[in-house]
Order: C-alpha cells, then sequence, then structure tokens
C-alpha cells in the first residue's frame, strides 16, 4: 500500500468509522476498565488479563494510536485539497506537514514523561531518572511551540479545504468554523467527513464524465 492508497482511504472513510478508528485505544481501555470495576476481571480470564497488562505497560505506544490517525487523516486531506486549489493559492503542504508532525512528537514525549513519572517506584523504573528530567525540561521549553504550530497547521488545513471548495481567496472569519470543527477532532469528524465524502464523489463523477 503506497501513501496514495493510505490518502485516498482517509479521503473515502465514513465519519463514524473514522471516529471508531480514532477512539478504538481509548475505547478498549474503557471497556477494560469497566469490565475490572463491575467485578468481571478474573485471573483466569487470559485474554483480558493480556489486554490490561498491555496497556498498562506500553499506553503511552498504544493512545500514540490516535493523534496518529488524526495525522495521516490531517495530511491526507491537505494533500487532496491543495491539488484543487488554484496555484496562485496555494499555502505548501510540505510546512503544513511540518506544523502536523512536530506537535505529535511532542505530544509522545509528555505521554513518555508521565508514564516514567508515576512509576517511578517501580523496581527497576521504565525510564531513568536522567532522561525522565529530560522530558520534563524539553516538554516545559517546547510544548508551547507545538501548541503554536498545532493550531497554525489546523488553520492552514481548515483554509486550504475553504480555498478548494469556493476556488477563491476567503478571510479568517469564513475560517473560523472549520478551524475549530478539526481542532475538536472527535466531534468535528461528524460534520466535516461527510463533506469529504461529498466532495470525492463530486470529483469522481467529473472524472468519469470526462472520460466518457
Amino acid at each position: 500500500m503506497n501513501r496514495d492508497d493510505v490518502n485516498w482511504i482517509f479521503l473515502k472513510i465514513k465519519h463514524w468509522q473514522l471516529f471508531l478508528l480514532f477512539s478504538f485505544p481509548w475505547l478498549l481501555y474503557l471497556c477494560i476498565v469497566l469490565v475490572d470495576y463491575w467485578g468481571h476481571f478474573q485471573r483466569s480470564d487470559i485474554i483480558v488479563l493480556s489486554l490490561f497488562c498491555l496497556f498498562d505497560s506500553y499506553w503511552p505506544i498504544i493512545l500514540s494510536f490516535s493523534p496518529l490517525v488524526w495525522l495521516f487523516y490531517a495530511y491526507s486531506l491537505m494533500c487532496a485539497f491543495d491539488d484543487r486549489v488554484p496555484s496562485s493559492l496555494k499555502i505548501g503542504r510540505g510546512f503544513a506537514l511540518f506544523c502536523f508532525s512536530l506537535p505529535f512528537f511532542f505530544f509522545v514525549t509528555v505521554w513518555l514523561f508521565l508514564f516514567g513519572f508515576l512509576n517511578m517506584l517501580c523496581v527497576p523504573p521504565p525510564i531513568g531518572e536522567g532522561l525522565l528530567l529530560f522530558l520534563y525540561w524539553f516538554d516545559c521549553l517546547f510544548w508551547p511551540l507545538g501548541l503554536l504550530l498545532l493550531f497554525y497547521g489546523v488553520y492552514l488545513l481548515a483554509k486550504t479545504m475553504k480555498i478548494a471548495e469556493l476556488q477563491r481567496n476567503v478571510q479568517g472569519k469564513e475560517v473560523f468554523g472549520d478551524f475549530f470543527l478539526f481542532l475538536f477532532f472527535p466531534i468535528g469528524v461528524w460534520f466535516l467527513q461527510p463533506r469529504v465524502n461529498r466532495w470525492v464523489e463530486l470529483a469522481e463523477e467529473k472524472r468519469e464524465t470526462m472520460v466518457e
């Protein structure tokens, strides 16, 4: 599967499928916690016990799946709509990818710090004190930069999508709604993805008409 295939998957996928894909690690962990809470967690249940231990040991990596889905989704939309933007109004997908990717890296470092901090009393600790201290100062110094890049990257994505739809330059107030829909992704996807699906269907119909 090449990059174009991945981009096409995120353009064709339905909003509820994308929501479940994004939320899968959190929903799975919630189910395991609820099973434990209601007293159905049995040591003899190898599957549930294995899942619980897996989350307990590797939750920073597992929960990174959700922002990774958002990263691929955002870049897929950026590539698709950037191709429809007039050349004089193109923003540049490379810089947008940089704005998406760096906050993802910062996000992972924060989770690694929390993972190490919450397991400091383990013997041996999963993360050494030196690395833990480095992650602390790294996140304190660069996390604000990551947030700024994330906000700007989301703004570029929302602006590119709006320009592609209207085929003209747009003002900030016209991008305001889409900006927050992308930023609050688990909710916004229910409104954004149907628009993306309709856009893909129209593009396919136009392509078929040109072929005929």
